[in-house]
Order: C-alpha cells, then structure tokens, then sequence
C-alpha cells in the first residue's frame, strides 16, 4: 500500500495525463498537493522505486542532479516532471477471499437461499 502522498502524486499524474494530455508542472504539483518540491521529490523517489513511474532520459547540460534533503531550493535545480513515463496508474487492489459466492456446484437449496434470504 503506498503511503498518502505517493498515493495522491500517483493520482495527479494519472488525471493530468488522461485529462490535460500531459504532466503538470512543479508549481501545479505544489499547488494540488500543498508540499514543498523537497517533499515531492521524496514521493516521486518512492513511486520510482516501487515500479510506478520511470524518468525519461535526456542527454542534455539543463538536467541537474536532485537537491538533497535539506539543501537549499536555489541550488542544482530539479528535473522535470513533464519527463515522467507512467508505468502503472494505479495500486493494484487486494481482494479479500470468499467475499463472491459462486454457484459451480452445490444444491440448489443453498443457491435459493441466497436470493431469498436477506
């Protein structure tokens, strides 16, 4: 299960890809989540990491390293996040078992009783 953040990152790039036909930019992630860059770039790491989203490569001079926990936001700057490649939109979800009835096999009494009995 992702945690909150790397949950609701996951989400904005979804609805942004499917919605706007591309990825938001940093001042959008930071107005729809309410974090700081720092922290966003804690959560994209994580979603990384766990298989969710890729980094496009780009051979270019203008991508920088990633400011460090604690670093000041006027140092390298962060790559950007138009770059991202959707791996999996979203968590895959868990079932709990026995929770369908099935009707292979049986008597027929208990299959009444299930559209019978309230």
């Amino acid at each position: 299960m992702l945690p909150d953040l790397q949950r609701k990152v996951l989400r904005i790039l979804f609805n942004f890809s499917l919605q706007r036909r591309r990825m938001p930019t940093w001042e959008e992630l930071e107005r729809k989540t309410g974090r700081r860059r720092q922290e966003l770039w804690r959560a994209f790491e994580g979603l990384k990491e766990q298989g969710y989203i890729a980094w496009e490569e780009r051979h270019s001079s203008s991508y920088a390293s990633p400011v460090p926990y604690g670093a000041s936001a006027k140092g390298p700057k962060l790559p950007d996040p138009q770059r991202i490649i959707m791996l999996q939109s979203h968590e895959p979800e868990e079932r709990a078992g026995g929770s369908r009835h099935y009707f292979n096999g049986g008597n027929g009494d208990e299959r009444i009783k299930y559209w019978t009995q309230y």
